[in-house]
């Protein structure tokens, strides 16, 4: 029975697309914030590097995926109090060394004089806030002591939410897994957008409401129909991929209207939109069954890391950057220098990444391992 628990955390070391989909997931968020960055250059461009955001939901769709492949084991087996402490221990040391890196630089730039490219909340309670890992439910704390830091407060919540979830499909048919993903998208678009107008809040981009749990549940929920899905498919031919590649390529472009057409309620749909397109896209890739490549796994295995460490290579490298080159009198095209840093700054994010993730994950791997030992499981590679 151990060992049939154990298969499905095995499993996902085959699945080549959620490596692949998880790199150009963070890719996209470091293209996002570089083309916020970059200096003389058209507007159009700009723009375009804008949707890069929507990586963070491909990312919340695969943790919801991710979520479900190891449900047996470390809700079932293992029970709640490890599954809650190894998500904390995956989530939190990151997390604090972004926290506590970001508030130093920030104090120590603004005393002396030098320009502030990152805006950082250091008042305790909002320091205090993020510690606890619940600053996605303060409308004062969300996204302004750790840039983006809204998205891992929203995965802890999701982390929270998942046993209440898992304990409801767990029983559940794909059909009955599928009508209840739907019907909880429904709810959650539904009751954010019923929420935002009767508390007159704005859920346009980049408000507190946008980036709420409430808002970014679907994206969740999407990962989760995904993985009962693609578990009841199994592998398939190429004509089933070429249909999931054709929906793939619809779904990314209504998802590219709705983006830039900014409804009234476009962010509030766009959590789902993306989601969708990103599963269409996962099963595309998972058919023609791309082998697993180390370079983009270990690129997959640190995007939480990468979330946190590459603004600062983005707002502060580049900025430093442009003033060098004011001083030498080099003026060099947006278009150019876009791929450059683009590419700079991935890269050394990923470099810093690697080695950050070496750190934070220890107490992660020691729990694991007492944990491991305490119940003679084997060790999971």
């Amino acid at each position: 029975m151990v060992i049939d628990k154990l298969s499905d955390e095995k499993r996902i070391m085959n699945i080549a697309a959620v490596d692949i989909l998880k790199v150009i997931a963070v890719l996209m968020v470091v293209l996002v914030h570089t083309g916020n960055s970059i200096r003389f250059i058209p507007d159009v461009i700009k723009r375009s590097t804008e949707f890069g955001q929507m990586g963070v939901q491909l990312l919340f769709m695969l943790s919801g995926y991710l979520a479900c492949y190891t449900a047996k084991k470390s809700i079932e087996r293992d029970g709640l109090k490890r599954y809650y402490t190894q998500k904390y221990l995956r989530l939190a040391p990151a997390y604090y060394v972004g926290i506590v890196g970001y508030v130093l630089l920030y104090l120590f730039v603004s005393n002396v004089g030098l320009p502030v490219r990152i805006e950082t909340n250091t008042k305790p309670m909002a320091v205090l806030i993020n510690l606890l890992l619940l600053n996605n439910l303060s409308m004062t704390a969300i996204n302004n002591v750790v840039p983006g830091g809204w998205s891992i407060g929203c995965l802890w919540l999701f982390y929270c939410l998942f046993p209440l979830i898992y304990r409801l499909i767990r029983r559940l048919n794909i059909k009955g897994v599928s009508i209840f993903c739907g019907t909880a998208c429904i709810v959650c678009i539904v009751g954010s957008w019923g929420i935002s107008y009767a508390a007159n809040l704005d859920a346009c981009n980049n408000s507190f409401w946008y980036f709420n749990i409430v808002n970014q549940l679907p994206a969740f929920f999407v990962g989760i129909e995904l993985h009962y899905l693609h578990k009841h498919i199994g592998k398939m031919s190429r004509k089933q991929g070429g249909i999931c590649l054709a929906f793939a390529l619809l779904w990314t472009i209504i998802a590219v209207c709705v983006f830039y057409c900014e409804f009234d309620v476009s962010f509030i749909l766009m959590p789902f939109i993306m989601a969708v397109a990103g599963a269409c896209w996962f099963m595309a890739i998972d058919s023609i069954g791309c082998k697993q490549i180390k370079s983009i796994q270990t690129i997959s295995a640190c995007t939480l890391e990468m979330l946190i460490v590459h603004p600062f290579f983005v707002y502060y490298g580049i900025s430093y950057t442009y003033k060098a080159f004011a001083r030498l009198g080099i003026e060099i095209s947006g278009l150019i220098m876009l791929p450059l840093f683009f590419g700079a700054v991935s890269l050394v994010s990923i470099l810093l990444s690697v080695q950050l993730k070496k750190l934070t994950d220890a107490p992660h791997r020691l729990y694991k391992k007492r944990c491991d030992a305490q119940t003679g499981a084997c060790p999971d590679k």
